[in-house]
């Protein structure tokens, strides 16, 4: 094939194609027949058909027999005719669908296409009668994707090999091209197989459009990208994500976070200032006079405690007196002070470890050296210091010193 007959239907906004072989006679009639067949099977009666200057004669008959009238445009006035605005459409959608196959895809396989192409288009429409109905729906009904999954047109494939009809050591899928879905099959593709050169269907495909990766940025673009964002911003124009908007929400969210930290700044010294207070503050208020103590008089004042060490023997007499005139119950009365002998001064050797502990000999190079005196010298020196004076050492005391 190496032409295509485009048809457009006005009321339903309907574009279909068909492949033809030349641009002969017959093989247009042949064409013509079949879409207007694909028309009627949809409900759809033409009324009226126009076509360019170049039409043949039987070609007339056969627009005549399909019960409609047919217009011809003026010679060279091909805007005129609306179908001329239809191809462009249909062609700039085969181009991109083209653009997408893969490089070993054949392009002798186009005509095999162009089923979907159709599809592909009119869902893309909508029906002029109808505007919330797409065109594809006018002529088949509502599309399921579920039912009828859609491909990228010319992506390699891998379709499984029956089992019934592969050798023992064969391999369980063949390679080829994916080239439409079936409407008459439940989730069947048609694809193009290298080894046989044939179209054959299967329910188990496996597409390999997911290993085509999408462009990215290079490094270079990405440093005249740069280059020119910093140009703007020092020409004085702000870069999109930071619009002035932007810049006012950002100062306001500022000015938030320092009113935050000023009122936490005010709250610690008004905590600092309340320790303070509560740290000098007197227990009793100063300004409130304490209450005077009221004694009463059936109980006597506590007694006097005087040391019976005194030299004057007649202000111990008047004391005794004294203490005789009053009677002290016995939880006030203070018990007699009993007599002890100060122990004599001991000097502090805490610092220093005894001979008991430590038998090295001390350093003889240092410039100081410290005696340090055992507990039978501490003893002896106690007893000298306490036979100078006349006082009585108590054994049990010193040891315990």
């Amino acid at each position: 094939n190496r032409y295509i007959m485009i048809l457009c239907e006005i009321d339903n906004n309907v574009i279909m194609s068909e492949a033809m072989r030349n641009r002969t006679s017959g093989e247009i009639i042949r064409a013509y027949q079949t879409l207007v067949k694909r028309l009627k099977t949809a409900g759809i009666k033409p009324k009226k058909h126009v076509l360019d200057n170049e039409c043949a004669a039987d070609f007339k008959e056969a627009i005549q027999e399909n019960d409609m009238e047919y217009e011809l445009v003026p010679k060279g006035q091909h805007r005129r005719n609306i179908a001329e605005r239809a191809i462009q459409t249909w062609k700039s959608h085969a181009i991109g669908a083209l653009s997408g196959v893969s490089p070993n895809f054949p392009l002798g396989l186009w005509d095999e296409l162009l089923p979907q192409l159709d599809m592909q288009v009119n869902l893309l429409r909508f029906s002029n009668v109808a505007p919330k109905v797409c065109s594809w729906t006018v002529l088949n009904g509502p599309h399921d994707f579920n039912r009828h999954p859609l491909a990228p047109l010319g992506v390699e494939i891998q379709m499984l090999e029956d089992p019934g009809k592969r050798k023992s050591w064969g391999l369980k899928s063949q390679p080829g091209f994916y080239v439409g879905t079936s409407l008459e099959h439940y989730r069947y593709y048609w694809g193009w197989n290298r080894e046989t050169n044939k179209i054959r269907g299967s329910d188990t495909v496996i597409f390999k459009h997911k290993y085509i990766t999408n462009p990215t940025i290079t490094p270079g673009d990405a440093i005249i990208q740069a280059t020119k964002q910093l140009t703007s911003a020092l020409c004085g124009n702000v870069p999109p994500p930071l619009t002035k908007s932007g810049i006012d929400h950002i100062k306001e969210l500022t000015s938030i976070f320092d009113a935050t930290k000023k009122a936490y700044e005010q709250r610690d010294e008004q905590n600092n200032d309340r320790v303070k207070e509560t740290a000098n503050s007197p227990r009793v208020p100063m300004d409130i006079t304490p209450p005077r103590v009221v004694q009463d008089k059936d109980i006597p004042d506590i007694v006097p405690v005087y040391d019976s060490d005194s030299d004057n023997e007649e202000e111990e007499t008047n004391k005794e007196s004294e203490q005789a005139s009053f009677t002290c119950p016995p939880a006030v009365a203070a018990s007699p002070k009993p007599k002890t002998t100060p122990l004599p001064p001991i000097p502090d050797y805490r610092n220093y470890i005894t001979q008991d502990n430590d038998n090295s000999p001390p350093a003889k190079n240092t410039r100081s050296q410290t005696t340090c005196l055992g507990i039978f010298d501490e003893f002896v020196l106690s007893c000298a210091q306490g036979s100078t004076i006349s006082l009585k050492v108590d054994p049990l005391e010193t040891a315990c010193h």
